[in-house]
């Protein structure tokens, strides 16, 4: 895509990324930040790495280019997959079942 924006120049270029690419926060650490090193801990995750990678080097390589990128922790909208929380808790609740707590509950991202 990043290929097409520069051939086909268009007025600005988003990649949106996951702040899965960082994996789990050390003890102690609060939150990733955009020079935390990459350490996905999926396949998935992985190629998003890669992908990041690759657009940097665009972002690097062709500064003329509009390239932002993003790192989101799971955003709400109305094409969210239904196993996600939010839309997860509102059918069961809907539908009288329990909201699942996965873990001890306990877990946090930034």
């Amino acid at each position: 895509m990043a290929e097409c924006s520069r051939l086909v120049p268009v007025r600005s270029h988003v990649h949106v990324s996951t702040i899965e690419v960082y994996g789990e926060l050390a003890p102690g650490v609060q939150w990733s930040t955009e020079g935390s090193p990459l350490n996905a801990k999926t396949p998935y995750n992985a190629a998003k790495a890669a992908e990041d990678q690759m657009v940097r080097a665009y972002m690097q390589t062709y500064p003329e280019l509009n390239i932002r990128m993003t790192h989101c922790a799971n955003n709400y909208g109305p094409y969210q997959q239904p196993e996600k929380l939010i839309p997860l808790a509102v059918t069961n609740l809907l539908s009288g079942r329990k909201v699942p707590v996965y873990g001890g509950g306990l877990q946090s991202r930034d």
